[in-house]
């Protein structure tokens, strides 16, 4: 299409970006456009709105929920709407709506790892606090996925299972240190001691049986 159009003085292909260089190019720039059809988080819309970039992307996936309504322009993943959102998204820039220093300021407060964390224990909690689902009952509702994606996600499903099993038979659940909320540095610094000398004391019991034994006559 650049050929086509005779736009190589407009268009230029990068080609593999290494990653301390990305910053530097997303600056360049005042509008980032995404136009995947699956996308889980996108790492890559949150790294453009940090260097100020507005973001036009396809309505996909996680994508929904990286940024706020005001500093992305979505878009049904077809080219008549992704021109649209494009021609909107100009507009909101060569007005300057979009403030690209307010922009960096607000993705450097919404994402710090304390909040990841934070994010993370939660989902975490409500995992535990939820009812394990019967195995019968997931295999029957992975089936409701679809009649040729249920029977590939049933089959994965059983081949956890069954790794899982063996996990359990090659590492039994009371060999596992559980790491409890209230433990502190020391308490992990003395588990890991104690797990160190439960290792050096089967080393040299090994040894032992291992050693010739000399028989006196």
């Amino acid at each position: 299409m650049r050929e086509a159009y005779r736009l190589q003085d407009r268009i230029t292909l990068l080609g593999a970006v290494n990653h301390h260089e990305v910053r530097d190019i997303l600056v360049k720039g005042n509008i980032y456009l995404n136009t995947s059809l699956t996308e889980s988080f996108g790492i890559g819309l949150l790294e453009a709105a940090c260097t100020g970039c507005f973001i036009v992307s396809t309505r996909v996936g996680g994508v929904p929920e990286v940024l706020p309504k005001d500093m992305i322009e979505f878009a049904m993943p077809n080219e008549d709407d992704v021109v649209r959102a494009l021609t909107k998204a100009i507009k909101i820039v060569t007005t300057g709506k979009h403030d690209p220093q307010q922009a960096h300021e607000r993705v450097s407060d919404m994402y710090t790892w304390d909040d990841v964390a934070c994010r993370t224990e939660k989902v975490y909690e409500d995992i535990m606090n939820k009812e394990p689902v019967e195995l019968w009952t997931r295999m029957h509702k992975t089936l409701r996925v679809g009649p040729f994606a249920g029977v590939i996600y049933l089959i994965i499903l059983i081949v956890e299972c069954l790794f899982f099993l063996w996990l359990e038979l090659v590492t039994p659940r009371r060999d596992i240190h559980y790491v409890e909320e209230d433990w502190k540095p020391e308490q992990f610094r003395k588990v890991a001691r104690e797990e160190k000398e439960r290792e050096h004391k089967e080393d040299q019991l090994d040894q032992t049986s291992n050693s010739p034994v000399r028989q006196l006559y």
